[in-house]
């Protein structure tokens, strides 16, 4: 019986997270861009433009220092996974928010500010997931790389006997 090749696996995995998290990366910012030009066809207004601006760029200013710090004590799948699902729950309140009438712009800063809540964690843990997938096998190369190095940077670091 032949074994699975270690390195198609990791492979197969990153495209896999790469392709969905370009469709999710890409369909919530064409419904951000969206929503921001919604206020400002609808209103017409520079300070509602830039309250609704405000609003979707504030939770990562001020949870974006923490933020990394979260994604390193909780599992980086359960996390991404529960992003993604509330960024898209909020996002279909807005859908059937929507279908009753005209969209208020308290109603799309709401919406813009939650959906941030769940993107503030969901950016760190993708760039934290990535090299957790694609990391080097321990191979006897990859040792024998490593071991290499450390001598070397140990021999240059350590003074030479007089």
């Amino acid at each position: 019986m032949t074994q699975p090749n270690p390195r198609a696996s990791w492979k197969r995995s990153l495209a896999i997270v790469w392709i969905g998290e370009f469709f999710s990366v890409l369909s919530s910012s064409i419904l951000q861009m969206g929503l921001i030009w919604h206020v400002t066809l609808t209103t017409g207004s520079a300070s509602a433009l830039s309250f609704v601006s405000l609003a979707a760029f504030l939770p990562m200013a001020l949870l974006g220092a923490f933020a990394g710090t979260i994604v390193d004590r909780t599992s980086i799948k359960r996390l991404m996974i529960g992003a993604d699902l509330f960024i898209a729950a909020v996002s279909l309140t807005l859908v059937f928010g929507s279908l009753r009438g005209d969209l208020s712009v308290a109603a799309v800063a709401a919406v813009l500010f939650v959906r941030a809540l769940g993107s503030t964690l969901h950016t760190p843990a993708f760039n934290a997931l990535t090299p957790l997938i694609a990391r080097p096998r321990r191979s006897a190369s990859w040792r024998a790389c490593c071991s290499s190095c450390s001598r070397a940077a140990t021999s240059s670091a350590t003074p030479s006997p007089r």
